[in-house]
């Protein structure tokens, strides 16, 4: 099942950087920047989530930096750079990083599930989880938590549990093909799992049948050679 586990872990930075959403980056903006000192602490973090699409993590967390201090209750520059550093494998600063996204904004639902996202790296399953519900909680139909708890899930081997997730997210939305993927995938696992431990009792009931035959063949045997010998008892009388 390692396997298993590789290919889904390799989501969770996918979905951390969709948490960045596309619309708020100035697309024309992508060769480079030079902070201006009248920009904003929003223009600021949208330069810097351009460069965390282009994967400059290092440069973004520079334009995140700026704009916290024009405004150190930004929730995205937080969060952002929380991603940021998740990508560069700091993941205890980026949890630290979610946690004063949340100090900010105690309902904002990505610090929730980037977070969660982050414990489960460093081997927090179980915290992750409360996180991952916590976002739900907030917005049931929120498709990145439910795609991160699902993957979770996966890698945990609870396959039935991530597939009703999976299920989840192609009810909301149904041209989902990452979660269509996943679904696929995790059930195949799940059906070969299942073939194996079938061939597995059939085996062992086989063995069992075995024995049992064995053992009766034994018995009977046995009882005749008594049978035989009390009859020759008989005759000798």
């Amino acid at each position: 099942m390692k396997k298993t586990s590789i290919l889904f872990s390799g989501l969770f930075l996918s979905l951390l950087l969709l948490s960045i959403s596309a619309k708020e980056v100035n697309a024309q903006n992508s060769s480079g920047f030079i902070a201006k000192g009248n920009e904003s602490a929003a223009e600021l973090v949208k330069e810097g989530d351009s460069f965390s699409l282009q994967g400059r993590y290092e440069h973004a967390i520079t334009y995140y930096d700026k704009a916290l201090e024009i405004d150190p209750l930004s929730v995205n520059a937080t969060n952002n750079k929380g991603v940021a550093l998740y990508a560069l494998g700091k993941f205890n600063d980026s949890i630290s990083y979610f946690d004063k996204a949340l100090e900010i904004d105690p309902t904002n639902v990505k610090a929730m599930y980037n977070k969660g996202n982050a414990l489960y790296t460093i081997g927090k399953s179980d915290e992750a989880i409360a996180y991952y519900d916590k976002a739900l909680d907030i917005d049931p139909n929120n498709v990145h938590a439910l795609m991160d708890k699902a993957n979770l899930l996966a890698n945990l081997h609870k396959y039935v549990e991530a597939i009703q997730y999976y299920d989840k997210i192609l009810q909301i939305d149904p041209n989902n093909t990452l979660a269509q993927s996943n679904r696929n995938f995790t059930l195949s696992i799940f059906n070969t799992i299942q073939e194996s431990n079938l061939l597995h009792y059939i085996g062992i009931g086989i063995v069992i049948a075995g024995v049992v035959c064995g053992v009766t063949i034994f018995y009977y045997k046995k009882r005749k050679r008594s049978t035989l010998k009390d009859s020759e008892k008989g005759n000798v009388m």
